[in-house]
């Protein structure tokens, strides 16, 4: 279907997310460097009612890199819930992805969704994303959680931090994919050979996911000694009910001294850098 119709089905469903946005769209289902989408959509009349939807992406395990894909907004239309549309669309995208040799899929289904991916898609749960939290402004986040009329996710904040900062012996700047790409690849390998399990991030992947992604503005920022980088972070700065928030979208290191130690540097350098603006 074309994305106009994908973007009627979002409307009626979840109206103002950036999945109702015809770049956000075409940057998820069309440019991912791992390959286009794969998607299956339930319709009557010619209007949209149901679509299953999954990504496909590399994964490393074991020193061996898979190929697996991601579930991503499941939808279906209020009027036609209860219908088993869900779990039919899913199979058929299934069967389609075994044929592209995609191996298995990684879903984070909302609590409304799980129950169908175990009971009706024999997904299994292999664990539970933890979620840490560091308030820097006590009195302001008491104030904003008893108060009411605060929407849960607000408007995107574009506040610029220091672009380069010396700091406690390393460097921290701003990540480039073109000038860093040589001393990513290294980073990356090291990375690697410290996981036994994790998507695989090389530098296609954190560009388009990160860089390249419109609606939304993630700033990614290295840390390097003598030239190497050991460590990098990714994050964001949004509303989250009426306070400005940082993100964080990824830290990565590898398990060495130098690295387990930048990125306490770098963590700590992003929360003042977060007290500087007032967040």
């Amino acid at each position: 279907p074309d994305i106009q119709r994908l973007i009627q089905l979002t409307e009626n469903t979840y109206p103002g997310q950036d999945i109702s946005k015809p770049a956000y769209l075409d940057w998820e289902y069309l440019r991912n460097p791992d390959g286009k989408a794969i998607l299956f959509v339930a319709q009557k009349m010619n209007e949209l009612y149901s679509q299953y939807i999954i990504l496909p992406r590399k994964y490393f395990a074991n020193t061996e890199v898979l190929n697996g894909s991601l579930s991503v907004n499941t939808l279906t239309h209020p009027d036609a819930r209860g219908q088993g549309l869900f779990p039919k669309l899913a199979e058929l995208t299934y069967e389609k992805a075994s044929r592209q040799d995609i191996q298995f899929t990684v879903g984070f289904p909302n609590p409304v969704s799980s129950p169908v991916f175990r009971s009706k898609l024999k997904f299994s749960t292999l664990g539970y994303l933890p979620l840490y939290v560091k308030i820097l402004k006590p009195l302001n986040v008491l104030k904003k959680y008893f108060s009411k009329g605060n929407l849960k996710r607000g408007e995107e904040h574009k506040i610029e931090f220091s672009n380069s900062e010396i700091k406690d012996g390393f460097t921290i700047e701003l990540f480039d994919p073109e000038m860093d790409a040589s001393e990513f690849e290294k980073f990356h390998q090291k990375f690697l050979k410290s996981k036994k399990y994790c998507t695989l991030r090389d530098l296609a992947y954190l560009k388009w996911r990160y860089l390249d992604i419109p609606l939304r503005n993630y700033r990614m920022y290295k840390i390097t000694r003598e030239g190497m980088i050991t460590a990098i972070i990714v994050f964001r700065i949004t509303e989250f009910f009426g306070l400005k928030t940082v993100s964080i979208l990824e830290l990565m290191k590898y398990d060495e001294p130098e690295s387990k130690t930048s990125a306490g540097v770098l963590l700590n350098w992003l929360s003042t850098q977060a007290r500087n603006h007032q967040l």
